[in-house]
């Protein structure tokens, strides 16, 4: 690969293209691998910015809150984790989410709630976890993060080699009074680059898009699934209280807050709360 790489041909580069493309499927697999095992659940978390809670308040309100749902999670679905952890960030939105099969993480903003609307929010995280929904949006997010990281690294490593090579050319031109034909396959060197380089970003860009609209399409179902589970865990009231919570908040919206919420990858809260009362 480097051999071909310090070619001007362009059926070398094309070559480079080709094996780019077999490398990141390969590579990409791997990340499946890795975004499926506990260190895929570290990297996502870290990135998100749940941390574990340090705060005993906190910790007095929540844990136990946390550990009824659980049990009455597993009640209804034995296969839920018994050793899932509680983090917590600093977003003061209120949100949770969960995370591959043993992460549930809440954004401070969530403690404005009241103790059975949290219920509800967690009940509905189970239920992600225990439809395996969580699995799906980890694979998109780690996997999509290895494979950006290895062609970022392996470009420039790969770059930087080139480079040194067509530099130490280019001084041997120059002391042999070629300096014209050295800048010119310099900067045919450096076309040919450039045209790659937006190739694979293109490339990569459409893959994580690509991956982003599968979350989408996917996730407003899963919500109502997530929904019922819920309901099924004896939590649907706070759910349902929490739903009215937010759908009242969501009236003073302007238009076009109302305009950008119909990309979400969550159906309009009016349509939920329907569903949870059928």
């Amino acid at each position: 690969l480097i051999a071909m790489l310090t070619s001007d041909n362009p059926l070398d580069d094309a070559a480079f293209i080709a094996v780019s493309i077999l490398a990141s499927i390969l590579l990409y697999g791997v990340g499946i691998i890795v975004a499926l095992s506990p260190l895929g659940e570290y990297i996502l978390r870290t990135k998100l910015g749940c941390k574990e809670i340090k705060e005993q308040d906190i910790l007095n309100r929540i844990l136990p809150i946390f550990n009824e749902v659980h049990a009455a999670a597993r009640r209804v679905n034995p296969s839920i984790a018994e050793d899932i952890k509680l983090f917590m960030n600093d977003d003061e939105d209120v949100n949770a989410f969960a995370t591959g099969r043993k992460t549930v993480c809440f954004n401070r903003g969530l403690l404005q709630l009241t103790d059975a609307e949290i219920k509800g929010v967690f009940a509905h995280e189970f239920g992600h976890i225990a439809n395996h929904d969580t699995d799906f949006t980890l694979v998109v997010n780690v996997a999509n993060w290895i494979v950006s990281a290895y062609f970022m690294i392996a470009w420039v490593v790969i770059m930087i080699y080139k480079y040194v090579i067509k530099g130490v050319s280019w001084i041997v031109a120059f002391a042999s009074d070629s300096i014209g034909g050295a800048i010119a396959s310099l900067l045919g060197g450096v076309v040919v680059d450039a045209m790659i380089t937006i190739s694979i970003k293109l490339l990569s860009s459409l893959w994580t898009f690509i991956g982003n609209m599968l979350v989408k399409a996917s996730s407003r179902g899963n919500e109502y699934l997530a929904d019922k589970f819920a309901k099924d865990s004896g939590f649907g009231q706070g759910l349902l209280a929490f739903f009215n919570r937010y759908a009242s908040a969501n009236q003073k919206l302007s238009l076009k807050e109302k305009i950008a919420s119909l990309s979400d990858t969550h159906p309009p809260m009016t349509k939920r709360i329907d569903a949870l009362l059928k």
